[in-house]
This record gives C-alpha cells, sequence and structure tokens, in this order.
C-alpha cells in the first residue's frame, strides 16, 4: 500500500472508537456508498470527525479501485455493505428497499 493508504488507514482506526459510539447512539449512520452521514443536525466536532472519515476512506476506495481495475463507486457499495453488517447495534444504515427499489434508513 502507498504511504497515504497506509496513514488514512492510520487515522481510521485512531478515530475507530468515537465512530463506533456515535453509530451506536444514533447520532451517524452508514449510508449505501460506504460513507459515514450525520442522522440530524451535529455540532461543529461530529462534523469534523464525519468530513475526516470519510475523506480517508475514499482515500483507501480510489487506491482499492486502481489496484482492482474497477470504479470507486463498486468498491464503495462492496464496502457499504461489510460496514452494514459490522455496524454496532443501534446504528442508521441506508439499505434497500426490494418492494420499492428506493434506499432508506433503518436502524440495526
Amino acid at each position: 500500500l502507498s504511504p497515504q493508504v497506509e496513514q488514512a488507514a492510520l487515522r481510521r482506526k485512531g478515530r475507530g472508537d468515537e465512530l463506533h459510539a456515535l453509530e451506536g447512539k444514533g447520532v451517524i449512520g452508514e449510508n449505501k456508498m460506504g460513507l459515514v452521514e450525520a442522522k440530524g443536525s451535529s455540532g461543529g466536532a461530529v462534523k469534523e470527525l464525519i468530513e475526516a472519515e470519510n475523506l480517508d476512506r475514499m482515500i483507501v476506495y480510489k487506491a482499492l479501485s486502481a489496484k482492482n481495475n474497477t470504479s470507486v463507486e463498486e468498491v464503495q457499495q462492496l464496502y457499504a455493505k461489510r460496514r452494514r453488517s459490522d455496524a454496532p447495534a443501534g446504528t442508521p444504515v441506508e439499505v434497500l428497499n426490494a418492494s420499492t427499489g428506493a434506499y432508506e434508513w433503518k436502524v440495526k
């Protein structure tokens, strides 16, 4: 992995506990594109955390897409599925409603 990707992964690891705590409280959720999204209004610290996490996730996603000769969107969708599965109870997750074909938010 490139130094940029390694640094992004380390930063993500460092903020993991804080993200999981906010997910468990329903403050943030995992969207359909493998990114973190605020649920409701969020203060400056939460907004900064979300922006930093999403920036680092995109660094990793872009590197994986280049390495695997696939689109960034495909990588994002793959990781979104994994993040929904790994999210702690109480986390808002964006899922596909099979009957309507639209994405909607549900609490895991």
